[in-house]
């Protein structure tokens, strides 16, 4: 079988996605143990642009997730404590749409962290999460850190820089029942003592804001080094797609089996299997198919999308147009399909092959993202 990447039936999507530029930064933390500080680079991205893959009607999801090893169990109440987001900015929608905070923190204790990832092109389709977990005196350290930051109030003015195409940090924080969201464009990028066009007084804000998610960024700082547990992997229980059709696939191009699910790579002195954050340990990547012989290549040497069958019958690519969340069987199936893929891989399905994205959904998330929200 050949792909098609045609419409099917006209349900499928609007074009083509757009492909900017994306960026980086890094978020510290420390193992119990540790002593030097763990770097996860965290891809940024934005949400903002999810007006061109707005969700229309979700599924109906539960609030359980699951961690692996010493982490909460499945079911225990996860409300929001902190969280850092960045957001906006020229980047591209499938990034966007992977994007993930580049640290939650919730009222259990789970802090989730965008895993460690390989920086090669094409990297992997599936965005990954480390957890771990604070101690009861740990989560209190942290409760106290934020009252002593001035945060957990009414969020001042931060200003409007006269920059274009630069993100917006978000903090969002949680104290007596009040959520408290501050917002600043351009934080990470133009720093803040001269940045044109704002007062003192905004700079002195901005200041204020990224001294505290720059305290938050090395969390064991905060809490001690028994405050919180080593790193270990944590397991989605939902998963939010995206998928469009795919018109960057060569005429031609067969449509492969999709490979059996593999064994990951076993984190050291974890208990469970997935990318690590410990720098003695290695990080697990996708199965890299190998080149195509019969596939045409308009760049020599530019890697080309690979077509692999969807094998997961229950879940309708052409009805994930705009969102669609899965979870039980369909989402653990979904995970383990995607973690083998890479983001040239494509998938046919009923004829037509699509551009597909996975993301995970986080505890406090809707199974998709309410447009505008």
């Amino acid at each position: 079988m050949m792909a098609d990447s045609g419409n099917a039936g006209g349900r499928a999507g609007t074009g083509r996605w757009s492909r900017f530029v994306t960026t980086t930064m890094r978020i510290r933390t420390r193992s119990r143990r540790g002593t030097a500080a763990r770097l996860a680079v965290v891809s940024l991205a934005s949400l903002a642009v999810l007006g061109l893959a707005a969700c229309g009607d979700t599924t109906t999801v539960s609030t359980e997730d699951s961690a692996s090893g010493d982490l909460p169990v499945d079911g225990a109440a996860r409300e929001l404590v902190l969280r850092v987001d960045i957001s906006g900015g020229f980047v591209p929608v499938d990034s966007a749409l992977r994007n993930l905070p580049p640290i939650t923190i919730y009222s259990d204790g789970l802090v989730l962290q965008p895993a460690p990832t390989i920086m090669i092109y094409p990297g992997p389709a599936l965005p990954v999460l480390n957890a771990s977990q604070l101690t009861p005196a740990g989560l209190d350290a942290l409760r106290e850190a934020i009252a002593s930051s001035g945060l957990a109030a009414t969020p001042p003015d931060y200003g409007q820089p006269p920059v274009a195409d630069v993100h917006t940090t978000t903090l969002t924080v949680v104290a007596d029942g009040q959520r408290y969201v501050h917002a600043a464009l351009g934080l990470s990028e133009l720093g803040n003592d001269d940045v044109p066009g704002l007062t003192e007084e905004q700079r002195a804000a901005r200041r204020q804001l990224a001294a505290f998610i720059d305290q938050v960024s090395d969390l064991g700082a905060i809490v001690g080094d028994d405050g919180i547990s080593p790193v270990g992997p944590w397991h989605p229980a939902r998963y939010r797609i995206w998928a469009q059709v795919a018109y960057d696939v060569a005429p031609g191009t067969p449509v492969l089996p999709a490979p059996q699910p593999t064994t990951t790579t076993v984190v050291p002195g974890g208990a469970g299997s997935s990318t690590s954050a410990d720098p003695n340990g290695t990080v697990s990547s996708p199965v890299q198919p190998l080149p195509d012989p019969t596939a045409t290549s308009t760049v020599p040497g530019e890697p080309q999308p690979t077509v692999w069958h969807w094998p997961i019958d229950a879940v309708d690519l052409a009805g994930a147009q705009e969102c669609l969340a899965v979870e039980g069987a369909d989402a653990d199936a979904v995970g383990a399909l995607v973690a083998q893929a890479n983001q040239l891989t494509r998938f046919e399905q009923a004829d037509v092959t699509y551009h597909v994205v996975v993301r995970p959904v986080l505890p406090d998330e809707p199974g998709c993202p309410v447009l505008g929200g």
